[in-house]
């Protein structure tokens, strides 16, 4: 089945006039998970601080695409980010969007991978093929790329695994804990090995912006799906 990207009028005109521009992709694919957003309003706010200002460009599946605009609603976490919406088939939908070409963002791009544990054999090669698609937006070849955050699957990231090729490519990778670390650096070839750094997750500098409390705070995220717990009730 063919995959196709589509975006709104507004950003497919934004990202055709951009002089650069970072793709992101991460946790957050569109849902409303509060950890996935915070990762890419963290995502956004370091982007900005880049040299010459490139365009964020988010890219997040097409059926969460009404989710993602909820979003815009909130402009000092997201101001300033384009979406590019990832669908299987060219179904036109009626959400507005239109479809974007390969070649349309700047060929000056880079792409950012940001925190979250999908890297897994649930998520893995849906993300990696997401990737993939969303480059040729800039360039028919792969484009510099740097990660943070992640947590990985050892099946994935090892030599044959879906996302192991993607890895090696980058530059600089920050995982969230240390047995994402160990299996980074154990199965990434020579100097890409030596690149992997213990950066914590991205979620943390936004939680840490709020005013200390008077009294203690727990943060409690409930979620039934198997890939929180293997004893989901």
């Amino acid at each position: 089945m063919t995959a196709t990207l589509w975006a709104s009028r507004s950003d497919r005109r934004r990202i055709s006039r951009a002089r650069s521009a970072v793709l992101l992709f991460g946790g957050y694919d569109g849902s409303g998970n509060y950890g996935d957003v915070l990762q890419l309003a963290a995502t956004l706010k370091t982007v900005r601080r880049v040299p010459g200002s490139p365009l964020p460009i988010a890219v997040v599946e097409r059926p969460h695409a009404r989710h993602a605009q909820l979003l815009l609603r909130h402009p000092s976490l997201l101001e300033g980010a384009a979406f590019v919406h990832y669908q299987d088939g060219t179904d036109r939908g009626r959400d507005g969007l239109v479809a974007l070409r390969p070649g349309i963002a700047p060929s000056c791009s880079a792409t950012y991978l940001y925190g979250g544990g999908y890297l897994n054999h649930w998520w893995g090669a849906r993300k990696v093929a997401l990737l993939a698609a969303a480059e040729r937006l800039a360039s028919p070849r792969p484009i510099p790329l740097v990660a943070s955050g992640l947590q990985v699957e050892e099946a994935t990231v090892a030599p044959g695994g879906v996302a192991h090729e993607l890895l090696a490519r980058a530059s600089w990778l920050g995982v969230r804990d240390v047995g994402s670390l160990e299996c980074l650096r154990r199965h990434l070839p020579g100097e890409s090995g030596a690149r992997v750094e213990l950066a914590g997750d991205d979620a943390v500098p936004v939680l840490s912006q709020e005013p200390a409390p008077t009294e203690p705070v727990v943060n409690l995220h409930l979620h039934k799906g198997e890939h929180v717990s293997d004893d989901a009730e």
